[in-house]
């Protein structure tokens, strides 16, 4: 997966005044050189944003993969701490190293 990506980011949710919690990216993991994509660090992506319901865990942040250039979403999985259950729990440091790896 990290190596199809052309963009991974990194977002976490923050409330908004209307109840909302905005997927904010905070900083993208990999983006390939000369890919094209239309968010930048701080926007809203708001495919991943939601409004909360009851008894509902959502996670503190997603990862979200992007393919081809321009970049369109291909996957997201969500993050409790530094931990991303669908990667096995694997942590968010390793993901970023692993990113780092792939540029070389």
């Amino acid at each position: 997966q990290i190596k199809q990506a052309s963009v991974i980011a990194l977002a976490r949710y923050e409330p908004s005044p209307d109840g909302k919690m905005k997927a904010i990216i905070k900083e993208f993991l990999k983006k390939d050189e000369g890919t094209t994509i239309f968010y930048n660090i701080g926007d809203e992506f708001p495919p991943s944003s939601y409004q909360p319901k009851d008894n509902t865990r959502y996670g503190d942040g997603t990862i979200i993969f992007f393919t081809g250039s321009p970049a369109s979403m291909k996957l997201s999985m969500t993050f409790h701490g530094d931990r991303i259950h669908s990667l096995g729990d694997m942590p968010i440091e390793l993901l970023k190293q692993s990113c780092n790896q792939d540029k070389t």
